[in-house]
C-alpha cells in the first residue's frame, strides 16, 4: 500500500532561492519607489533647467501661489477697511513683505497711495491700489493688483525676479510673457 500524506522534500539548496528571489524583488521594488517620489516631489527631472514630468504637478504649484495671493489680498483688504486705510508698512502685519517672493508661501506687496488735495489719504480704503506677487515652483510669478474699484490678476512665465511694483494706473489686458506681465481682469489667467 502507497503512503497517501507523504510530500517530496527539496534540498535546502531551493529553499534558500525562494527566499533570495523575495529579497531581490523587495529591493527593486523600494529602489524604485525611491526614483519615483524623487520625481513627484520635485515635479522635475534630475539636471538644471529641465521642464517638468507632470502637467498636474506645475499646475498644483501655480495654485498654490495663487491661493497664497487670494488669501492676502482677503486680508488686505478687510485689514485697510478695519483700520480705515493702508500704507506700505502696513503690509508685514497681513504676511506680506516688500522685497521679492521666492516661494508660493512669500507673498510680495506694494502699496500706490492716493491721496487728495490736502494731503489725506482718498478712497474708501485710504489707499490707491495695492499689488502683489508670489513665485510659483514652475518660474511663473503671479500678480494680483487691487483698488477699490477692480481687481486684476496677472503672471510673468520664466520670471527672473518676482517682486510687486506699485501701479498708479489699473493694469490693461495683455499676454503674458518672459519679461512681460500678462494681466486679465477677474480671475487668474490659464497658461497652459
Amino acid at each position: 500500500m502507497a503512503d497517501i500524506g507523504v510530500v517530496p522534500r527539496t534540498s535546502n539548496d531551493e529553499a534558500g532561492l525562494g527566499l533570495v528571489s523575495i529579497v531581490v524583488s523587495l529591493l527593486l521594488v523600494a529602489l524604485l519607489s525611491v526614483g519615483a517620489l524623487k520625481a513627484f516631489a520635485g515635479g522635475t527631472v534630475t539636471g538644471s533647467g529641465s521642464k517638468s514630468l507632470n502637467p498636474t504637478v506645475d499646475q498644483a504649484y501655480d495654485v498654490q501661489a495663487q491661493s497664497a495671493l487670494s488669501s492676502a489680498m482677503q486680508n488686505v483688504r478687510d485689514g485697510a477697511i478695519s483700520n480705515g486705510g493702508l500704507s506700505s508698512s502696513d503690509l508685514v502685519q497681513y504676511g506680506v513683505q516688500s522685497g521679492p517672493s521666492n516661494a508660493a508661501s512669500v507673498v510680495s506687496g506694494a502699496v500706490m497711495d492716493a491721496t487728495d488735495a490736502g494731503g489725506a489719504p482718498s478712497g474708501p480704503l485710504g489707499f490707491g491700489s495695492v499689488t502683489l506677487a508670489a513665485s510659483s515652483k514652475t518660474g511663473t510669478c503671479w500678480f494680483v493688483w487691487f483698488s477699490t474699484s477692480a481687481t486684476w490678476y496677472g503672471f510673468e512665465p520664466d520670471s527672473t525676479s518676482c517682486a510687486a511694483t506699485p501701479l498708479s494706473t489699473a493694469p490693461t489686458p495683455s499676454a503674458g510673457a518672459p519679461g512681460t506681465i500678462g494681466w486679465q481682469q477677474g480671475s487668474f489667467p490659464v497658461t497652459g
